[in-house]
């Protein structure tokens, strides 16, 4: 009977280093940074409503690190299928913490800036 082994991925595999997950976290940094300025800029412009599309440009650089991380998960799972037939045993490769981390912080900056960019501007007219 074969039984299941769950290995961390490997440091050689694409994705699963520390800097792959940097890059990562300073695109979603740049989304929230935008989001950030556009908001503190709103009361100086009252005229320019830029908290809306800055919702859309997080969620734009949530959805960049989420299409990257599903690229390295389909690279994890070939890995593990090639691995698994050259052992005969079923191996299935899991990712690092800071690897997940990241995944989780995408999807709510993809979710947080969908909110924002729908309802930013109901929202700074129920507040003024």
């Amino acid at each position: 009977m074969n039984q299941t082994k769950y290995l961390s991925i490997p440091h050689w595999l694409p994705g699963n280093r520390w800097h792959h997950s940097l890059i990562d976290a300073l695109i979603m940094a740049v989304g929230l940074l935008v989001m950030v300025i556009s908001y503190y800029s709103n009361p100086i412009y009252p005229d320019i409503n830029l908290i809306g599309p800055s919702g859309a440009i997080l969620m734009i650089s949530g959805a960049i690190v989420e299409y990257q991380h599903n690229s390295y998960e389909k690279i994890a799972i070939n890995k593990s299928i090639l691995h698994s037939a050259d052992s005969g045993e079923v191996v299935i490769f899991s990712f690092a913490l800071h690897r997940k981390l990241t995944k989780w912080a995408s999807h709510i900056c993809v979710i947080a800036g969908s909110i924002i960019w729908a309802y930013a501007s109901v929202f700074l007219k129920l507040t003024s």
